[in-house]
């Protein structure tokens, strides 16, 4: 427990200008922020197009499945 206590994040990998930018663009309500799942790459969405993105996928029938398995058992 003591070594998680001591544990901290390690130093931004940006320039000082380039950490500030991105605090300053995670604070903002309006957009969202995530990383694609192949390649290194961070993408910068308008949070009301995510959010309609999101719905169109949740809505398909196509996309996902429900499943009557109990994974967690």
């Amino acid at each position: 427990m003591f070594i998680l206590q001591k544990h901290r994040p390690p130093p931004c990998a940006l320039s000082g200008l380039e950490c500030f930018a991105l605090k300053e663009l995670q604070e903002r309500q309006d957009i969202v922020i995530i990383r694609v799942d192949k390649g290194n790459a961070t993408v910068i969405l308008d949070k009301d197009k995510y959010d309609d993105k999101i719905k169109t996928l949740l809505q398909d029938p196509s996309t996902y499945v429900e499943t009557t398995l109990k994974p967690m058992k």
